[in-house]
Order: C-alpha cells, then sequence, then structure tokens
C-alpha cells in the first residue's frame, strides 16, 4: 500500500482538468509530502543594554577587555582597538537604534563567511573578523545561525565566550563529559562550541535554554560541513537544564511526529470544503478503533484514491451522490494502472479491492450513523457506488495472494538452514578477523586467512576531521601500484564490520525461533523476560513476553535452549563492559512516536551514543547477508528474505 500513503498526489487547483480531459490523464503524477514541523519561531530582541553602547562605550569596553585578557602590549590593545573602530565604522552606515539592528541591516548574517567582503574595505579581512570577535565577547550583536555556522571562529574565541557568558553553567557541562568514556576530545569540543553558539545566538545564560531554541538551532545546522553530533543536547538534558519530560533526543524533539486528522485531509487539497469537512469529522469518529497508520491509511483510500479522483475527473463534483456513470469510471480507472505515487505509478494497482471495501463502509457508515444522528449525518447519506458485484473478484485475489506467499514459503523454507550456518559463518570469520587485527601492532602489516592486511592507527586529533577512531580497529589492504605497496580507498572498519556481521545472525536466530513480526523483535527489551515455575514440578521456565502490536495481543512464547543461548550472547554483546543494558530511546516509523528510555535488546553504538536497530537496518542486514552468502533461488536468481518470511516459514 506504499503507492497509497508513501508518495500520494499534491494536485494544483489552479492545474486542474477540463471537463473534457481525459479519464486517465498522464500528466498527473504530482507528490503530497508530510508537513514538515516548522521551524519555532522565536521572537528575538533587537535591543538590549550592550547593544545601546555609544561608539565610545563600545572600544573603551574592547580596551578594558583585552587588558583583562592579560595584553599587556599597549600597541596589542590599540590594535584590537583600531580593529573594532573599522567594524563599528562600517556598521555606522546602515540604519538601526542599536548595533544589532545595524548588524542585521549589513546583510552580513545571510552572507556567512563572505561577510568581510560586503564593507569593501581591502586587506581588512582579519581585522573585521578580529573586531566581529570582540563584539561577541561583549554581546553588542548576536548574529544568526546562518552566520554562527557558516563562519571557522578560533577555539580560544569560544573558550574565552563560555569563561565571560555562563562559567558554572559550563562547567557542569565539562564534568558531564567528564563522565562520559565514549566522549573523544572532538565529541566534546563539538558539544561545548554547539551550546556556545547558542547562549551568543540566544543571550542570557545556558540556564535559559529551552526546547525550542534547541530545535531552532539543531534545523539551522542544515547545509553546514562539521554539522556537530547531538551529544549536546542531552548534555543539556542531564544538566537538567531542559525537563526530564523533554524528548530523548534532538531528532525527536524536531521530527514531525503524527499528523492531525485535519493534516492528513489537507495534504490531498480536496476543493469542495463541505466534503472535506466530512472526511475529517468522519476519521475523527473511526480514530479511537485504529492506530495511527492504519488511519493514515484509510484517508489515503477515501481522500486521495476515491474523493479527489473524482474531483480531478469530474470536475464541479460536490455531492457524495455519484451517478452510475461517475461511478462506472471511477472504478474503471481503480482497476487500471496506478495514477498517483512514485513508486508504482503506471503499474496495474495490486489491492483495488481494499479501496472498494473501504468506499462502501464509509457510505455504510454515513447511512447507519444517519439513523442514530441525523441531524449531523443525515444529509450525507446516500446511495454506495460499491456493490457486492464490484467485490465478487475479492475472493479469487485473496487466493492468488495466498497461493503466492505458499509459493515463497516453498522456495524460501529450503534455503533457511544455508542463510543460518551463513550468519553463522560470518559472524565468526568478522571476530577472527577483528581479534587478529587487535593484536598486531598499529601500523604493522599481518596475515590472516591468506590475505596481508595493514591495522592502521586512527587517532582523534582534535581537529574535528575524519581522524578518529573511538576504539574501532582500521584496517587497510594493502593495493600494488605501481612499484610501491599503499593503502587507497580500502580502508575497512573491522568493528564495525563484525557488529553488523554479529546483528544478522542475532536477527536470524531470533526472528527464526520466535516468528515473531520484526516490530515485536525490536521491541524486545530486558524488561521481556519472564519465569514461569510449573506448579507439578516447580520446575522453572523461561518465557519471552511479546508486547501487542499488530493483534494488540500481548504473548508468551517458551524460550527453547537456542534461543535462550541467542538472547545471552546478544545481552553480553550490548552491555559490553557495563553493568546494566543502555537506555535508548527507539522510534515507531509506523505510529511516528518515541518511546521512553529502555534497555531495548537490538540497539548499537552511533556516535557518542546509541540507537535502537530499526527495521530498514534490520532488512538491509538480512539483504547483505544474503548476496554474501551467494544464496539463491532453484532458478538461480537471488534469493530475498524478509523479516516476515521467518514468521511464514515457522508456521508453514
Amino acid at each position: 500500500m506504499s503507492d497509497h500513503v508513501d508518495a500520494v498526489a499534491h494536485l494544483q487547483r489552479a492545474a486542474r482538468p477540463s471537463r473534457h480531459a481525459p479519464a486517465n490523464n498522464g500528466a498527473l503524477r504530482p507528490k503530497a509530502p508530510t508537513p514538515t514541523l516548522p521551524t519555532p519561531a522565536i521572537a528575538r530582541p533587537t535591543v538590549w543594554a550592550a547593544s545601546q553602547m555609544s561608539y565610545q562605550e563600545v572600544l573603551d569596553a574592547v580596551r578594558a577587555l583585552e587588558l583583562a585578557n592579560g595584553t599587556t602590549s599597549p600597541k596589542q590593545v590599540r590594535s584590537q582597538v583600531l580593529f573594532a573602530e573599522t567594524l563599528l565604522g562600517w556598521l555606522l552606515r546602515f540604519p538601526g537604534e542599536s548595533w544589532q539592528q545595524r548588524w542585521q541591516a549589513s546583510g552580513a548574517n545571510a552572507a556567512g563567511n563572505e561577510w568581510t567582503t560586503l564593507a569593501a574595505v581591502p586587506d581588512k579581512h582579519g581585522h573585521l573578523v578580529a573586531a566581529a570577535g570582540r563584539l561577541l565577547l561583549l554581546d553588542v550583536i548576536r548574529p544568526d545561525y546562518s552566520w554562527l555556522y557558516a563562519t571557522h571562529a578560533t577555539p580560544r574565541l569560544y573558550e574565552r565566550l563560555r569563561a565571560l557568558r555562563d562559567p558554572a553553567g559550563f562547567a557542569t557541562i565539562e564534568r558531564l563529559c567528564d563522565t562520559d568514556t565514549r566522549m573523544l576530545p572532538s565529541d566534546r569540543r563539538q558539544a561545548l562550541n554547539q551550546l556556545t553558539r547558542i547562549v551568543v545566538h540566544n543571550g542570557g545564560t545556558l540556564a535559559d535554554i529551552t526546547l525550542p531554541d534547541c530545535i531552532e538551532a539543531h534545523r539551522a545546522q542544515d547545509g553546514y560541513r562539521g554539522r556537530s553530533q547531538p551529544r549536546w543536547y542531552t548534555l543539556l538534558r542531564e544538566a537538567a537544564i531542559l525537563p526530564a519530560e523533554s524528548p530523548p533526543t534532538i531528532f525527536a524533539a524536531s521530527r514531525r511526529g503524527q499528523l492531525t486528522i485535519e493534516e492528513m485531509v489537507d495534504r490531498y487539497d480536496v476543493v469542495c470544503r463541505p466534503i472535506r469537512d466530512l472526511f475529517v469529522a468522519y476519521l475523527y469518529e473511526r480514530r479511537p478503533a485504529m492506530d495511527y497508520n492504519s488511519i493514515r491509511y484509510l484517508a489515503a483510500k477515501l481522500v486521495l484514491l476515491f474523493w479527489r479522483d473524482l474531483e480531478i475527473h469530474e470536475p464541479g463534483i460536490d455531492s457524495l451522490h455519484l451517478s452510475d456513470e461517475a461511478s462506472r469510471r471511477w472504478k474503471t480507472r481503480l482497476s487500471g494502472p496506478v495514477l498517483y505515487g512514485s513508486n508504482r505509478v503506471g503499474k496495474k494497482r495490486e489491492d483495488p479491492y481494499t479501496i472498494l471495501m473501504a468506499v462502501r463502509a464509509f457510505y455504510a457508515d454515513l447511512s447507519h450513523w444517519a439513523l442514530e444522528d441525523p441531524s449531523r449525518w443525515a444529509a450525507w447519506a446516500a446511495p454506495s457506488p460499491v456493490d457486492s458485484r464490484d467485490l465478487a473478484g475479492m475472493t479469487k485475489m485473496l487466493k492468488q495472494s495466498r497461493s503466492r506467499t505458499h509459493q515463497r514459503i516453498r522456495e524460501l523454507a529450503p534455503l533457511l538452514p544455508r542463510l543460518v550456518d551463513a550468519a553463522s559463518d560470518s559472524r565468526a570469520a568478522a571476530r577472527a578477523l577483528l581479534d587478529s587485527a587487535a593484536g598486531a601492532p598499529p601500523g604493522e602489516s599481518f596475515i590472516h586467512a591468506g590475505q596481508t592486511l595493514r591495522r592502521t592507527t586512527l587517532s582523534d586529533d582534535g581537529s574535528g576531521g575524519r581522524k578518529v577512531s573511538r576504539g574501532h580497529v582500521y584496517v587497510d589492504t594493502p593495493v600494488r601500484n605501481g612499484t610501491s605497496d599503499r593503502p587507497q580507498d580500502n580502508r575497512r572498519n573491522l568493528s564495525l564490520e563484525s557488529d553488523r556481521a554479529f546483528w544478522a545472525w542475532a536477527l536470524v536466530e531470533v526472528l527464526r525461533h520466535t516468528g515473531a513480526r520484526i516490530e515485536e523483535v525490536l521491541e524486545i527489551t530486558h524488561r521481556s523476560f519472564v519465569s514461569y515455575r510449573l506448579p507439578s514440578t516447580g520446575e522453572v521456565i523461561p518465557m519471552l513476553q511479546i508486547t501487542p502490536s499488530k493483534t494488540d495481543k500481548e504473548r508468551l512464547l517458551v524460550i527453547g535452549p537456542e534461543l535462550a543461548v541467542a538472547f545471552a550472547e546478544i545481552i553480553s554483546h550490548v552491555r559490553g563492559e557495563n553493568e546494566r543494558l543502555p537506555l535508548v530511546s527507539r522510534y515507531d516509523s509506523a505510529e511516528r512516536v518515541h518511546s521512553s528510555e529502555l534497555p531495548f535488546l537490538f540497539q548499537r553504538p552511533w556516535g557518542t551514543g546509541r540507537i535502537a536497530i530499526n527495521s530498514t537496518y534490520a532488512v538491509k542486514l538480512l539483504d547483505e547477508l544474503v548476496t554474501t552468502a551467494k544464496i539463491t533461488n532453484s532458478d538461480g536468481t537471488p534469493a530475498k528474505f524478509s523479516p516476515h518470511d521467518f514468521r511464514r516459514i515457522l508456521s508453514a
């Protein structure tokens, strides 16, 4: 059903077809992307005490700033004052009651790193940059993020900013950094610099930072090199600057989340306003009995594939009471090629009956509700354009679908043992290679399984570049180039390869032994294990608690010996040297919500923290495993194992 929701038609009202346009209008191929979460509109002051200092007061403050910084050379102090005179003289050309207003009028914010060219002062780039730094230190100007991210401030300037603006607050953040064993010097610097930018942009101290401030700062990073890691956000939570109930990560805070019913309907630009309001009211009535993903699909079927299609091909339509001709033409289009969407446009629709059933239920609900509440629904009661004859082929379609599924099971079931062996062998091989490399001295070559490799040492040089290892083991495969051997685009992260091989094995083991859906597997936490004592013998049986998902029913599965071993290894792998499993938040892409932080079993390192493994990553691991093991179908075509295939094979 991805063609119904994920890539839907965003139809321009100005380009509506004429009444004589052909039914299958090939020009209609637009999309309706999910509305983005708007960046918070935060009103920032343009006038404050420091920004209203006079020309001479600013120069005196610059002189005092340099003396307080320990500058003893009168010449150096005078130089900084002269630099400030140059910048202030340029800003005085622009209107404003404060230096901040003049700065905004100058266009420097939008110019980013090229802002000094606007001053038209030859050979004064360095002077202007130095002067801008002093105005930041004195809180005379507060540049936009576009300027702060694009310009390259010196580490010394940011250190001075932290010491002047909020020494106690930044000392707390640095203590939290000291307790994070995974944080590298570059991670620490990036986090502190990001928080410094927020303070410079907002004014005030770290304690004044709010959740909207964080979202604004995060959104402003897009498009700039050196995008900082999200550790700065979690540091604010750990320091209790952000409340405990704030989203667990900056990504969770800035993600769009669930659409409202109105937004679901308005994505499709319904022309007839009363019909639009009817769909909103109808979906609100259905919402309590459906999960978010289901109501989203229903909105696409009713609003896009039924009514919006009618508006396109039957201009001026404003009633649910369809003529026989209009009804017949709509059903003909529905049984033909897909008209709307991006990934299945032009292909035959595989599920027209689900749409027909949704429309029939829509009309039936309106008729039934019209009897219960005529004042609200009676005006919309109309004969359904879908009758039992239109659904006559549904049984055949279901049988064909079931037949395809059974054929797929027959093809994949014999290949499952090969996949299991391949996962185990790949994990063992990746671990053995990692151990061999870890045992080799840095920079030295070693031989493993007949292959010559050279261990590479990567360390954090504090520059924020790519030379960061985070404790990972890297190797280079020597490549013959002329008369010398040298690594050439062949660096491998063996720690990452071993981790991926482990998770591919873990997914295969858990999926094949439980038959659970992939969403259920990825939601397993350390708290999902329960024990049951048999009343007759007193024997304790370990069991796995499966949280409600599609059927909305909780299940308990007996954990067999092989599955118990797999779970023990997963827990050991995730826990590492920690006493407990780390707590992470998991994003449910179907429901578009973030969970609270829990000890999920399926989690992996990511940057300075950890993230829960999602279904996309799980599918990618299975695909890589099948490709590496060269598992093919009986006809020689590459095999394809989806997570749900394990459930089908187990139940066959």
